[in-house]
């Protein structure tokens, strides 16, 4: 049933030559509501390359219909792409795009820095077996219109998908079809239908041909009178089978359809079709399915898109023209790898970015610690530093006429408290221990990650120290590190070591304490090996 409109929604737009559809839904876990859904005749004086003319259409057909959600997915037609599977050896998923650019950059009739090049890979990734691509690639000119047609809309574009493919999620959705072997998947339309060959839910051919629908009686929307219900739009008409208008149209859909089937086994000479899903709101697609389970000798059967979205079966038939704004609306809650997005492609990792993700775990846990120590130095330690200066040179002020009164046999016992209040602040900055230091120190003495890596830090106040908790290869690594620490000044100790069952190859846990209090290392000594900042 259709949801209440209540939570965030948003619109799926999809528009051909001659007709808007528009989807308002809101995604819900794993699956999404219908709020509404508005199919509108686009009027012959509109052209489709005017971005402004089109986008004032679609902006005057939402305001009529009641609908104020401006967050939209918009869908770009297969005629507008360059559409092709690839096949690539194990790769990893980071590394991908560029392996699927690479390839595809040599059959596009167009440079690669003149269009967008998407794609989705076929099931769930594995990075040590090869997989099957979809790759479609779209001229920017074409790409650019779609997006301000909907800016001239009023919408915000947060993704542009492939009809094609949002047709394919549409029609796999709640039924068992990506199990089927091939399947024949048809979306009839007024001016052009889409023609898709799928096999175990990924898609292997798709077509678009142009076959005008044109019946006697046919009636227009007039959008001037569009009202705030479920379903704005053309009702499915139901034409008779025997009219000789639906049989020329049946005629010239086999046509187109016969040909695109032929083209494809020209590349499987041996494949057999399983199924057939029709789609549209034409009034054929009854006629045309029997047709074609009579001609391909397979199972036919009408889109319902009732099965995934649980609706009764008048709501699902008068849904039957909407597969493909229903499908990009589905691909909310799909994959990254399983859904294209023209607008924000998947792109190859930076090599910078691959450095800093294989970066030894030990290294970003002492940057983060050092950075952590930086941090409250600024906005800690630094403001009492200054706090401090401040009362030092206060305190100078007051000891010399403190002593000023004591030449003058003058006792004062509220100038003598503050002046053994400001020794108890010096001696207590003067005990203090310079964190950093210490740090880069430890740093430098640690091994190496492949023999150690550090498990937690603590640092200890009474006496000052860290306590240092890491998983090695062998228990010598932290004696020899111990030992290092030693050269350097510290006063420094193996804890209790235990032996573990993992299988990384770091079997030991041991532990080390690091005692910096004054009578170790002096605070005012610089590290062993030079100053702070110097490399080994």
């Amino acid at each position: 049933m259709f949801a209440s409109l209540t939570g965030r929604r948003q619109l799926a737009v999809d528009w051909d030559a001659q007709s808007l559809r528009v989807v308002q839904f809101r995604a819900r876990g794993d699956r999404i509501d219908i709020l509404k859904a508005v199919s509108v005749p686009i009027p012959l004086e509109i052209r489709q390359d005017d971005a402004e003319s089109l986008g004032a259409f679609l902006r005057q057909a939402l305001t009529q219909a009641g609908i104020r959600d401006r967050r939209a997915a918009l869908t770009i037609p297969r005629e507008k792409v360059v559409l092709n599977t690839l096949n690539v050896p194990p790769t990893p998923l980071d590394e991908l795009p560029a392996l699927v650019q690479f390839q595809a950059v040599k059959e596009l009739p167009f440079a690669a820095d003149q269009g967008t090049l998407d794609f989705t890979v076929r099931g769930a990734h594995d990075p040590k077996a090869p997989a099957e691509v979809l790759y479609a690639a779209v001229r920017n000119e074409a790409l650019n219109l779609y997006t301000q047609v909907a800016r001239e809309a009023g919408l915000t574009v947060e993704r542009v998908g492939l009809r094609p493919h949002a047709n394919l999620v549409a029609f796999t959705a709640g039924t068992d079809l990506a199990q089927k072997r091939l399947c024949l998947a048809i979306d009839v339309g007024p001016h052009l239908t889409e023609i898709n060959l799928t096999r175990e839910g990924g898609l292997l051919f798709s077509r678009s041909a142009s076959v005008r629908l044109a019946f006697e009686g046919e009636s227009a929307i007039d959008t001037d009178t569009l009202t705030d219900s479920k379903i704005v739009g053309h009702a499915v008409p139901n034409f008779s089978a025997a009219s000789e208008s639906v049989r020329d149209a049946v005629a010239a859909l086999m046509v187109e359809i016969t040909r695109s089937f032929e083209a494809y086994r020209a590349t499987d000479p041996g494949a057999r079709l399983d199924q057939i899903i029709v789609a549209g709101a034409t009034g054929v697609e009854a006629t045309l399915a029997e047709e074609l389970h009579e001609r391909l000798s397979a199972q036919a059967e009408l889109y319902n898109p009732g099965l995934a979205l649980e609706l009764p079966p008048q709501r699902a038939r008068e849904l039957r023209g909407f597969s493909a704004a229903i499908g990009l609306a589905m691909c909310t809650n799909v994959a990254a790898t399983q859904q294209f997005n023209f607008l924000a492609p998947k792109r190859a990792v930076a090599p910078r970015a691959k450095q800093l993700r294989r970066m030894p775990r030990w290294v970003m846990a002492a940057a983060a610690v050092i950075l952590s120590v930086l941090v409250f130095r600024r906005y800690v330690v630094e403001p009492k530093q200054a706090e401090i200066a401040k009362l030092k040179a206060n305190t100078s002020a007051v000891t010399r006429e403190l002593k000023g009164y004591a030449k003058g046999k003058t006792h004062i016992d509220g100038v003598v408290d503050l002046s053994n209040r400001v020794d108890a602040v010096r001696n207590w900055f003067d005990s203090q221990q310079t964190w950093t230091s210490d740090l880069v120190e430890l740093t430098r003495a640690f091994p190496s990650d492949k023999d150690a890596y550090i498990t937690m830090v603590n640092f200890v106040d009474q006496p000052a120290g860290i306590d240092i908790a890491l998983r090695t290869k062998d228990p010598s690594i932290t004696k020899s590190f111990v030992d290092q620490l030693k050269k350097a000044g510290y006063d420094a100790a193996v804890g209790p070591s235990s032996e573990s069952a993992m299988k990384d190859g770091f079997r030991f846990s041991d532990s080390v304490r690091i005692v910096l209090a004054v009578g170790g290392r002096k605070i005012d000594q610089p590290p062993a090996g030079g100053p702070v900042g110097s490399t080994r």
